[in-house]
């Protein structure tokens, strides 16, 4: 069993929430949808919610495992991102602790000068106070040691060392080539990154030779660390959550519609419902769900439909990236329940590793926006993304909250057991 010390106070967090704070009042005056997730921080220091997990990793990584727990107590990997994950700020109201990690770990990086640090998001993204408030933060820390300038996407760049660009992942991607496996922004070396998700945006446009070129590149670059095979392998996700404390869920890969629906027949065959998702998405792209009880012409068109919401989000390029297909047994949580009945819902853990130990911060429960009923299996009552749904905090509650993790059987000795096995997962990914 892991052992755990707590940790110390994290930075000018009074300070760093009401810039969060004054970038949800800016960009609402714009008239920009999002929900205020500082509403939902209860003023805490990170100190008290963080827990320390000394571990044998000898590097930075960024994980965010979203997980469940079930009626029979077993914790379950719904999936885990890296440094595209968003929702890491509601727990405190702010992302210094975050914004600190990506700092020591830029400095870590072979860093030519002058250099460029990409920070890409996707467009229409809903959270853009917390990304900004921490790009921010991110500038600031590197200031303090070279000259730096925080620019967007539509922007020459100047005579600063460092220069931190943000914009929407097209572009981005269109300033962007790779030169003997290094990644260049408006002709100067990327020395930093976050938001693998520009990986496979290059990829479509053909900008790598390999897939080999393509680990070559990331992994020197991108705040991801050790985890960026992994970001989009959700199959190999589950392959490290053995021996854990998660109970991995059992999947199988298909390479085309036809293989998928067999795959899909095999799980049917065993009861088990599946939920299919695209290789390398994104915000609920190319989730679809296939209960138990379909025709193969259903199969089939919730399979080639799943397939077409992708190449409608991303081009027709996607084709190129979303293979192979991954289909996951269906994780049935425990019920939060509401005024109208059940709803599932899913636990984000940021996990930020550092050199020796693993910080493991709870941050929020987001709860699917349908009644489930255990038979529909509409989209709304299975998946728990806040993306493409209309602003609003009516089905999210921040991780501090008790009565919300006591309502889903998630008391202290739970929260303890969840926190260690993410913190072995983390440790798994980096060093097997």
């Amino acid at each position: 069993m892991l052992s755990e010390e707590p940790v110390g106070s994290g930075g000018p967090n009074q300070r760093e929430s009401l810039v969060m704070r004054a970038m949800e009042l800016a960009v609402g005056y714009t008239g920009h949808g999002f929900p205020h997730l500082s509403k939902l921080a209860l003023g805490t220091d990170p100190g008290s919610v963080t827990t320390r997990i000394p571990s044998a990793t000898g590097k930075y990584g960024i994980a965010a495992l979203d997980i469940t727990l079930t009626a029979q107590n077993e914790i379950r990997l719904i999936e885990a991102n890296g440094s595209n994950v968003g929702l890491t700020s509601v727990v405190v109201g702010n992302d210094y602790a975050r914004a600190l990690h990506m700092w020591m770990s830029f400095r870590q990086k072979p860093c030519v000068t002058p250099s460029t640090v990409i920070l890409p998001f996707k467009p229409g993204l809903m959270h853009l106070p917390e990304f900004f408030a921490r790009a921010s933060t991110f500038a600031s820390l590197v200031s303090e040691e070279r000259s730096a300038a925080l620019r967007c996407s539509e922007e020459d760049l100047g005579s600063e060392e460092v220069a931190v660009v943000c914009g929407p992942i097209p572009a981005i991607a269109d300033r962007m080539q790779c030169f003997n496996d290094c990644l260049t922004y408006r002709s100067r070396r990327v020395s930093f990154a976050c938001n693998p998700s520009i990986l496979v945006e290059l990829q479509r446009r053909r900008l790598f030779e390999s897939e080999a070129q393509v680990k070559r590149v990331s992994k020197n670059v991108f705040h991801d660390g050790e985890f960026i095979s992994l970001v989009h392998d959700k199959g190999l996700q589950q392959d490290k959550a053995a021996g854990t404390g998660i109970t991995p869920l059992y999947y199988e890969e298909a390479w085309n519609v036809d293989d998928g629906c067999r795959v899909i027949a095999r799980f049917h065959e065993r009861g088990l419902v599946a939920i299919g998702k695209i290789n390398a998405g994104s915000g609920g792209t190319g989730v679809s769900v296939f209960p138990v009880g379909q025709t193969p012409t259903e199969v089939r068109t919730e399979l080639s439909g799943m397939i077409t919401s992708a190449i409608q989000r991303y081009g027709d390029s996607a084709e190129s990236t979303i293979f192979p297909l991954r289909f996951f047994e269906f994780a049935r949580s425990t019920d939060f329940m509401l005024p109208d009945g059940p709803h599932l819902w899913d636990l984000r853990m940021l996990c930020l590793v550092w050199p020796g130990y693993i910080d493991v911060t709870p941050c929020l429960l987001r709860i699917c926006p349908v009644l489930f009923d255990g038979r529909t299996y509409a989209r709304g009552t299975v998946v728990s993304n806040l993306s493409d749904r209309p602003p609003s905090l009516e089905f999210v509650r921040s991780a501090l909250d008790m009565s919300a993790r006591n309502a889903v059987g998630i008391d202290a000795m739970m929260l303890r057991k969840m926190i260690e096995a993410c913190a072995a997962w983390c440790e798994n990914a980096c060093t097997s």
